[in-house]
């Protein structure tokens, strides 16, 4: 049984010409700002969309994504514990289909958001394979760009993010 937390989109100030805005739950909040330091994160409002989390491989899913020392950094020796309160305690629901909510399981994953208990789409083609495409968001194409390295404007379209990752990706 997974249960739906609430996203919110986060402004994360990287340096001084790139802030990206990933969506995260809230409890990645105190790991982003451990890492990027509390006047680097801003957090925003729940954007209306969920994900379907384990409340007990939370904590394997974050050292994953982020690493063990930015998640204890965070959460200090008790992080497991924590990790799993705050998810059931941010908790709107549960599901067991696990292809509802964002699909988030690891650093490399890209998210396929969906609506409130709405399942996630199986998009045909490139966003299926975790390729950019139409059906990402700007932010999500900015996250892309920057965890590859490619040189956008983050005052460019979303077509134009996306004919830049094109590109600098072989298909």
């Amino acid at each position: 049984m997974k249960h739906l937390v609430p996203l919110i989109v986060v402004g994360v100030h990287r340096d001084i010409t790139t802030t990206q805005y990933p969506q995260v739950p809230e409890h990645e909040i105190p790991i982003l700002q451990a890492i990027h330091g509390d006047t680097n994160v801003y957090p925003g409002e729940p954007n209306g969309e969920n994900t379907a989390l384990d409340a007990d491989d939370e904590y394997e899913r974050l050292t994953r994504k982020y690493n063990e020392d930015a998640v204890r950094d965070a959460y200090g020796v008790t992080a497991r514990g924590d990790i799993r309160r705050a998810v059931l305690n941010a908790s709107v629901g549960q599901v067991e289909n696990e292809n509802t909510g964002i699909v988030l399981e690891g650093p490399d994953s890209k998210p396929k958001s969906v609506k409130t208990g709405a399942p996630a789409s199986d998009t045909a083609g490139q966003e299926a394979a975790g390729k950019p495409g139409a059906q990402w968001t700007k932010a999500q194409l900015l996250e892309y760009a920057s965890a590859h390295d490619i040189d956008v404007d983050e005052d460019a379209t979303k077509a134009q993010i996306l004919e830049a990752i094109k590109a600098a990706v072989p298909a």
